[in-house]
């Protein structure tokens, strides 16, 4: 029910009241991808989400930490253990009234899906869909963009030219759920 009251809220109160939302993005274990592949695929989160109102802030975790936003994401890059280890998953995130709220990222799995020219259009898109995955609060998705549960090939091959946007459900999810989240910090 307060899920179903925040969304409301966060259709209610118009597009224009996000223009000043933002979210800390702590990367875990950068050196996992090479410098240049991280910061093109952290431009390429940041300008999904910059596309519908939303800052990406990005720190690095341990270090000096960005503030000014109503939520912070964990993100780890790491390797995964092997094709057991969620066979099939580049990435996944922990969401639901018990999780961490982390985003754990697979980057050797990354790697491996695409040219390595495809790499930094590719993590940066895993990012957005893992991040939102935080904001939403709950592990669902889309029928097309950037929170469908698998992109086809085509997609892939043309995230670098051509960027997967957001739908309008998630759009209205991940506002709710920032507003949400401002309204419990000040809780």
């Amino acid at each position: 029910m307060k899920a179903i009251l925040t969304l409301g809220m966060a259709l209610a109160a118009g597009i224009d009241a996000y223009s000043a939302e933002c979210v800390v993005v702590e990367l875990g274990n950068p050196t996992a991808v090479p410098p240049q592949v991280l910061l093109r695929a952290k431009d390429v989160a940041a300008s999904i989400f910059a596309g519908i109102g939303v800052e990406l802030r990005w720190s690095v975790k341990g270090h000096r930490k960005a503030a000014g936003c109503s939520m912070r994401v964990e993100v780890e890059l790491e390797t995964s253990d092997g094709p057991e280890d969620r066979p099939g998953v580049l990435a996944y995130a922990s969401v639901g009234i018990e999780a961490d709220k982390r985003v754990h990222v697979f980057v050797d799995r990354v790697n491996a899906m695409v040219p390595a020219l495809d790499r930094a259009a590719l993590l940066g898109h895993v990012l957005a869909h893992e991040i939102t995955h935080i904001l939403e609060g709950v592990a669902r998705h889309s029928d097309a963009g950037v929170m469908k549960a698998r992109w086809e090939a085509r997609e892939l091959r043309e995230l670098g030219r051509r960027p997967l946007r957001f739908q309008l459900v998630d759009q209205a999810l991940i506002h709710a759920g920032l507003i949400h989240a401002g309204l419990a910090a000040i809780e």
